[in-house]
Order: structure tokens, then sequence, then C-alpha cells
């Protein structure tokens, strides 16, 4: 392949004596039916092998022996191919980690360099499990990655630097499948068959509970490879070095992470810290987000800010109002002569445990916290599976969004707007600006997956504004919440993180009640009642009575009679009757007759009471008189008093 790459000159071909070319005559040849493939054994053993020539595309190469799973075969060397392939080192086979390979599909990158060390070239490669046993290998790609800072003579090579590689790639190549085609290939590929289990373990290198240091500084753009992973949940950034010139120092305080609250909670492909450095009287921090590429956790520097505050440690600092009350933004720096916030030397452990967004308090799995806010749908794992939603108690949270300042916390409520049941639990989060002119709420929703695991989301969030709060009084309840949705201002956008504009929550904390006292909390419709609605039952929406699913349920008895002149206290029967001049009662609305007689006239206020939203409310809707002179029921006929009013 050398001799070929280097070769002096081309020769024609010759078929006879007398032409000047070279030839070939009397080929012998031998037929072996027990050749299957195009690969060779080594030396009789079927377990390793040799495939001369190049490896092409699909459908690939077959090698010479079945296997039960595509992660046996171990790609050991190859030769350079393509064009290009003199003055290259060969770096050699690595596991591919930037794909997941299963028994069907294991996947390989094969890297080599340039001498000058500045141009790195890879091969992605992949063996195939065939229905037959047999496996088939065949490239699927190549690219180059240029580094500048390489050193002469450094030829270590793992799945990592692979992954960078890839991440960072500066351009994507053909594959060559012959010497005289463009782009990078391999030929002379040698392969062993690994048994007992030691190909398939060394695939599985995600996950791994690991910790360690990335040396150097966080960077921006794609940020620093940490470690591979599925779930970037799994990674904990611990602690680092403050990094820039003047805005972090050496001896500065705290020097630690924390999860961001004033960004989304943690995904599988996100997640946001914040890496805070104090020197009195000012508190500095880095944002730092771990984003998911491609199987890897890369730790990106994305933004700085800087607020008042003297803090040694992270005790009793809120770092959502710091941000919120901030003095300026700051830019960041990945080096160390420039003015900024950088972080470097990171510190992190990955822990395979974590398979969610929640963290259990205290190591007690009952109870938990969702840093950051909370998202939309599909919303934010839990750390522990649920038998029925309701079981989730929302216990508190922060409040989040823009106008998160100056704002009384009212607290979390069940949501009797909607039925909650086992697959699905509501939740409403109020807060009231200290005024308390202005009410602002927000809904939530315990979901429960199949697996038994359970997810909060924000669905919603609105305004209610109260011209007659008294100041003090911030008692909430789910009757209050349903009356303030029901005379709601304006509906509002969720707050995903601090930035968005309108209502959202952060910082959640839960806990889980077994025995039914979750479950039977929800459960507050239609139970055996009765009370006084004090202040006058009013028009439009009217005023909310009780909690029910049907309006059936609801029985009017008395009232005091209201307004001026036409009714007074003094006045007989003061009662309710079914109004017989209206339609019969249904789940969604009964009608009523609130009767008062003060001789000779009889007067009449009627009231409906209307289904909202799985609460009744009585609407006062207009009034008659008629003549007679009662002092009870009796014998009274209101229908026909209505037809001669």
């Amino acid at each position: 392949h050398e001799m070929y790459a280097r070769k002096q000159t081309t020769l024609s071909v010759a078929v006879n004596d007398w032409t000047n070319g070279v030839g070939v005559k009397d080929i012998r040849f031998k037929l072996d039916p027990s050749i299957v493939s195009s690969s060779v054994s080594k030396d009789g053993n079927m377990s390793t092998g040799i495939i001369p020539g190049y490896v092409g595309k699909d459908p690939g190469v077959g090698l010479s022996i079945s296997v039960q799973d595509a992660r046996e075969v171990r790609l050991d060397s190859a030769g350079i191919g393509g064009p290009g392939a003199r003055n290259e080192v060969i770096l050699g086979f690595v596991r591919d980690a930037t794909l997941t390979s299963t028994r069907h599909e294991a996947f390989w990158v094969y890297g080599f360099r340039n001498v000058n060390g500045r141009y790195n070239r890879c091969v992605k490669l992949s063996v195939t499990l065939l229905p037959d046993g047999m496996a088939r290998v065949k490239v699927r790609g190549a690219w180059d990655y240029t580094n500048t800072s390489w050193v002469s003579g450094d030829l270590y090579f793992d799945s990592m630097i692979a992954h960078e590689m890839w991440t960072r790639r500066s351009r994507t190549m053909h594959n060559a499948v012959k010497i005289t085609d463009s782009g990078y290939g391999v030929h002379s590929v040698q392969w062993t068959i690994l048994k007992d289990d030691a190909g398939v373990s060394a695939f599985d290198q995600q996950d791994k509970d690991d910790s360690g240091t990335i040396h150097g500084y966080a960077l921006t753009g794609l940020g620093s490879l940490l470690v591979l992973t599925t779930d970037v949940r799994k990674v904990l950034l611990l602690s680092a070095a403050p990094g820039g010139r003047y805005q972090m120092l050496s001896s500065d305080h705290v020097k630690t992470f924390v999860p961001d609250p004033t960004m989304p909670a943690a995904t599988k492909e996100a997640s946001h810290w914040l890496f805070v450095s104090s020197r009195p009287p000012h508190v500095r921090f880095a944002r730092v987000t771990v984003q998911l590429i491609d199987g890897a956790a890369y730790a990106r520097i994305t933004a700085g800010f800087r607020s008042a505050g003297s803090f040694t440690s992270l005790d009793d600092m809120d770092v959502h109002e710091m941000y919120a009350r901030k003095q300026t933004t700051l830019s960041v720096a990945v080096n160390d002569w420039t003015n900024g916030v950088g972080v470097k030397d990171i510190r992190f452990k990955l822990d395979p445990s974590i398979v969610s967004s929640s963290v259990s308090k205290d190591g007690n799995m009952s109870t938990g916290i969702i840093p950051g806010y909370v998202g939309k749908d599909p919303g934010v794992g839990l750390s522990i599976s649920v038998q029925d939603a309701r079981e989730v108690r929302l216990d508190s949270a922060g409040i989040g969004g823009p106008g998160a300042r100056n704002e009384v916390i009212l607290g979390f409520v069940r949501d009797a707007t909607l039925t909650s049941t086992r697959h699905e639990a509501f939740w409403v989060y109020g807060f009231r600006n200290v005024n308390g002119r202005y009410n602002r709420c927000v809904k939530l929703s315990v979901t429960l997956l199949p697996d038994g695991m359970a997810r909060v989301k924000v669905r919603g969030a609105w305004d209610y504004t109260n011209t007659s709060w008294v100041s003090g009084d911030l008692y909430f309840d789910s009757m209050i919440a349903h009356e303030m949705w029901t005379r709601r201002s304006r509906t509002m956008h969720n707050a995903v993180k601090i930035t968005d504009s309108g209502y959202g929550v952060h910082s959640v904390q839960w806990t889980i009640l077994k025995d039914d006292a979750g479950v039977s909390a929800f459960d507050q419709q239609d139970k055996d009642d009765s009370g006084t609605i004090h202040g006058y039952a009013l028009t439009g929406l009217g005023s909310l009575l009780v909690l029910t699913t049907d309006v059936r349920k609801v029985l009017l008895l008395s009232a005091a009679p209201g307004g001026r002149y036409q009714m007074l206290s003094s006045d007989h029967v003061k009662t309710f009757v079914p109004d017989p001049t209206m339609p019969a009662a249904t789940k969604e609305a009964s009608h009523w007759l609130f009767v008062s007689s003060r001789p000779p006239h009889v007067r009449f206020a009627r009231v409906t009471v209307q289904l909202i939203d799985g609460a009744a409310y009585a609407r006062i809707t207009a009034g008659f008189r008629s003549a007679g002179s009662f002092t009870s029921l009796d014998d009274m006929d209101v229908h026909e008093m209505y037809a001669r009013k």
C-alpha cells in the first residue's frame, strides 16, 4: 500500500509477449468451498483475522466467523486509507462514544494524525450483526479535527478524545474505499473475537460511577468535555478555581457550585449551575450549563453577574433573589488575562443512581426539592415512584418570573377547578403583591407515568385584582383560589426561567403522603356540608357557595333581605323555594326564588345556582312584586303570583 502511494510511475498492461508493459499468464488458482467471507483467519485461528483491501460502505465486508453480539468483535489495527495516507501517524481504533452500541451494531473510530500534529483525521466504522450470526464491517463517514496545541510525540487516543474531536470537527469528509478515492478510509483491518462478555463490557463506558477534575478553563461555545453519560442530571459539579482577571480571585470565599434556581430545572439534555465566588461586599456568579452532546457531558460557561452581599458560605444566601437584585452583568473569561468571571479546574462527580431532576432531602426518599424552574409539558421528574398522582403533596416554592420582588407568598392549594384523579392531580400556587391589590396564581399538575414515576409541570397562570384586600390577610384555600380563577382579570404566560415574562415557580419542595392521606385530601367536592355565605349574592358570575359536581345537590334554605325599601328585615317568610316558573334543575343550573312578604305585597328575588368549573355560584338575576298578604308559604301559588305580578 505504501509502495503504491510512493510509486515512481504507472505502467501499461500487456496481454502478449511482444507488448511493452506488465502482463500475467499461466495463473494457478484454487477453489476452496469453505470460504464464505471477505475476511481471512490468521494462522488457522478462527477467532482472529484480517480483511485484505479497503473496508467499504454499506453493506460492508463480512468476517469469517459467526458471533452472538456485534460488540464481541474487536477491531485491532488497520492501515490508513486514501490518497493522503503518507506522513501520517496512526492513533488506532477506539470505541465510538458518540453512538450507543448494541448487540446488533457496535461503533468504532479509527484515528490518525499528520506528523506535525496539527491535522487529525478520523474514520467512523461499525460492526453489524446479520440474522444468520455473521458480522460485517463497514465505514460510516470521516472527519477532520484541527488541533493547534498538539504536543509532539503525544499519541494517546481514547474514546473521550475521539468524542471531543468529533464534537469540534472542522469538516466532514468522504470515505475512501480505494486508494485513489478522495477522503479517508481504512484497509487491512485486523480483528479479534472476544468471548465471555469481554468485548460487550468494554463498550459499557457511559454512566459509570466516576469523579474527576477537568483541568483548564470551562469554555464558551460547545464547552469542555467532562464525562461520558446518557443523562447530564447524573453529573454533579462540585467545586472549581476562580478564573479570569480581577472579578474572581483565588482568595475569594465559597468557590463552589449550586444548581441555578433562576434557570429551568435539569433535564436529561441540560442542567444549569452557578459557580459562586464571594469577596465582601460583593458576590460574583458564573453561569455554567452542562449539556448532553452525542453521549457526553460538556460544561459551558455562558454568563456572569455580580450582587451585593457579604457571605463566607452558602448559608442564608438566596441566590434567586440575588439575581433579581443584581448590580450588573459580567463578561466571561476563558483565560487568566481577560477581565471577567471564569471557571477552571472543575471538580465533578457522576452518580449513576440519579434518574430525575429532583433531589431527595437529607436522604429521605419521601421528600425532596426540584432545583430550578418547573417547566411546561413534559415537566420535571420526581425521584420516587408512586401509586397515585394525588399522593404527591406540593409543599412550598419560590416565586418565579421577572416580577418576583415585593411579593407575599400564599402557597400551594389543591386546584378545585379541575377534577384530580389517580393519573393527574391539580394544584394552584398563589402569591400577592405587598399592597394586596394584585394577586397572581400559577396552575400546576402532577402526572403519573406508566412506570410509576411522577412529573410536575406548570399549566398556566393568571391575575386577580382585589381592591378590598385587608392588609395582613394571607389566608388561602381551594375555595379562594377557585373564586380568583373564576373572576380572573387576565391569563398569563408561564415563566420557566427568571427572564421570562409571566409567572412561574422554582425550588418546589414536595412530600409523598401514603395511606390515602394524599388521595383523600383531594376529595373536597360533594361533601355533606352547610354554611352561610356572608355578603350579597352578586350578579354576573355570582357568589361562590360550595365545591360540587352537581348543583342539584345544593339547597338554598334562607337569607336576609337586602337592598333599600323593597325588602326589609321585618318582612315575613324570608326563605327560598324552587322557582316553578323556570326550567327544572339540571346538573349545571338550578333556579330559586327568595320570598319576602310584607302585606299587601310579596316580593321575590330570582337566584340561579350555576356550576362553574366544579363549584356552585349563586347569582341574583331579577325580581318582581305581586299582591298578597302572606306570613308563610302556606297556600302561596308562586307560579300564579308571577303570572299576575
